[in-house]
């Protein structure tokens, strides 16, 4: 599962589409590469610690997660899926602890299927 938390990259009020634009804007690169980065947002993401500058990715996230991107466009379905799949890649471990969480492994289920 490539796309976690593009989410993440997701990394995402309402559940309307344009409220998670800007989420689907974020650049993820930073977390891909950068581990400390990384662990603020996933320890934001279980709880554990303070969110600082990623409250608003986590607040979306969850959101998202919760209406199962059920209001993403297909692009937006798409990439989330795909930058799941990139974090589940790089951090197999807290992709797993953050899926037992926060069930990503549903939403990747309903957004879409690997090219």
């Amino acid at each position: 599962m490539r796309v976690l938390l593009l989410c993440m990259s997701c990394l995402l009020a309402s559940v309307a589409a344009g409220d998670f634009e800007d989420l689907f804007k974020t650049d993820t690169t930073l977390l891909l590469t950068d581990e400390s980065e990384w662990k603020v947002l996933f320890e934001c993401l279980m709880e554990r610690g303070p969110c600082g500058r990623y409250q608003d990715v986590k607040d979306k996230l969850l959101k998202l997660i919760g209406n199962k991107c059920e209001e993403c466009t297909p692009e937006q379905k798409d990439l989330f899926y795909k930058t799941l799949k990139e974090f589940s890649n790089k951090y197999p471990k807290d992709y797993a602890m953050l899926n037992d969480k926060l069930l990503l492994s549903n939403v990747a289920q309903t957004t879409s299927s690997p090219s």
